[in-house]
């Protein structure tokens, strides 16, 4: 199967095939060893989100789920569509981030733990003027 996907997404793919990560949603655990550790889980409870960045995370996720059902996934302009309104709805990297702890699924996460500031940056590249990204160089998960 080709899968052609914007080149942040790329990246983030091919991270997580390198650490082992899988999808959860495809009834794949998580590898031995691979548990995040506790500081990570207590730094995602930290940041709060927003109601109108969890409402575009959770349509993202939806988005994604469909696109993925459908044998879309090499469909570059969908996978652009579903994530595209993530980057004005989110308020900052803070904002984005926390999305991501609650849906780790859009970003290809098996859970939120696992979200790190590389992947934000990742996500972030040709996004960088928007309020989501804003300060992603001084932002601190």
């Amino acid at each position: 199967m080709k899968i052609h996907i914007a080149a942040p997404a790329a990246a983030l793919l091919l991270l997580l095939a390198m650490t082992g990560c899988a999808n959860e949603t495809a009834g794949v655990a998580v590898p031995a060893g691979q548990a995040p550790p506790p500081a990570a889980a207590e730094s995602a409870a930290a940041h709060e989100l927003t109601a109108t960045c969890d409402s575009a995370f959770s349509k993202a996720e939806a988005d994604l789920h469909s696109m993925y059902n459908s044998d879309l996934e090499d469909d570059e302009s969908a996978f652009t569509a579903a994530l595209d309104p993530l980057f004005s709805a989110c308020e900052s990297p803070a904002d984005l981030y926390a999305g991501g702890v609650k849906h780790p699924f859009v970003y290809g996460l098996t859970g939120g733990a696992y979200l790190d500031r590389m992947t934000l940056e990742i996500y972030c590249g040709g996004y960088e003027a928007t309020p989501a990204c804003t300060g992603m160089d001084s932002f601190q998960p």
